[in-house]
């Protein structure tokens, strides 16, 4: 589990932000009451929110037909 937390930590430091992928997928459910699964998955969500804040922003729903 460790190692596959350190490669889950790496790709959110590096702007992997699906949390809702994290939440449903059956590949993370060994991991679901793990502390730092759900630290990680609290940093993605919060890296998605500001994306999506960013986005919009930014005239990102216009581009869309928004």
């Amino acid at each position: 589990h460790q190692r596959g937390l350190g490669h889950l930590r790496r790709a959110v430091a590096k702007g992997y932000f699906v949390a809702p992928i994290l939440s449903a997928s059956r590949h993370f459910d060994a991991l679901r009451s793990d502390p730092t699964f759900r630290k990680l998955l609290s940093e993605a969500e919060g890296g998605r929110q500001r994306a999506l804040a960013a986005f919009r922003e930014n005239g990102g729903e216009r581009l869309l037909g928004r």
